[in-house]
C-alpha cells in the first residue's frame, strides 16, 4: 500500500508551464498533505492541488485496488469520471520488518490516481518482481505515452492490469539475509 512518495524539486519544476502549478508543493507527500495532480476537466489539462486520501470520518483511504476498483461503489464514479496522474521521483513501501523501502525509476514516475471533492487516492496493483520481495502491493505506474489516454478514460481496467513498470530500483536495498 502506498502511503508516502517523494517529488524532487527538479521534477516539479518541469511542470511549471501547466495551469494551476505553483512551486510551494512539498517534496515528500504523506497522508492528508496537498500534492499536485494532473487532471483533465472540461477538455483541458491542468494541475489541481489535492489532499492525499479520501476522508471518511477520522479515517483516510489512501489507496484503491485496481483489481476491484470497478466493483466498489465508493471508487466507481471517480474511476470512470475523475482520474488523475500524480508525479513522483520515488515512492515508499514498508516491508515485513517495518522498514520503509524507497523505489525509483530513471526519470519521472506517473502514478495513477482518482479524485473527488479535493482529495485523491492512489490506485494500487500487484507488485513487480523488484517490489514483491518487500511488499504485496505497489502503486499503478502509467507509462508516459499512456497518460493522456488514462486521463481521458480510454484506458480500460484490463489495459491497466497489463502495464509493467520495468527498471524499478530499490534505494538502499540489500541482498543480505537476516538470521531472524
Amino acid at each position: 500500500m502506498c502511503r508516502r512518495y517523494r517529488i524532487e524539486k527538479a521534477v516539479l519544476n518541469k511542470f511549471d508551464t501547466i495551469p494551476g502549478f505553483h512551486k510551494d508543493f512539498q517534496e515528500e507527500i504523506t497522508e492528508g498533505m496537498i500534492a499536485p495532480a494532473l487532471v483533465l476537466e472540461k477538455g483541458r489539462y491542468h494541475i489541481r492541488a489535492l489532499s492525499f486520501g479520501f476522508g471518511i470520518g477520522q479515517k483516510r483511504i489512501l489507496n484503491a485496488r485496481l483489481e476491484t476498483i470497478d466493483q466498489k461503489d465508493f471508487f466507481l464514479s471517480s474511476f470512470k469520471e475523475r482520474r488523475c496522474v500524480l508525479f513522483c521521483s520515488s515512492f515508499f513501501e514498508t516491508d515485513g520488518n517495518g522498514i520503509d523501502r524507497e523505489f525509483s525509476l530513471d526519470g519521472i514516475i506517473y502514478l495513477a490516481g482518482i479524485y473527488k471533492d479535493g482529495e485523491f487516492a492512489i490506485i494500487t496493483t500487484k507488485p513487480e518482481e523488484e517490489i514483491a520481495f518487500y511488499h504485496k502491493r505497489m502503486p499503478l505506474i502509467i507509462p508516459r505515452d499512456n497518460v493522456r489516454s488514462y486521463l481521458e478514460g480510454k484506458t480500460t481496467k484490463e489495459m491497466l492490469l497489463s502495464y509493467r513498470a520495468e527498471g524499478l530500483k530499490v534505494k538502499g536495498g540489500s541482498d543480505q539475509m537476516t538470521l531472524f
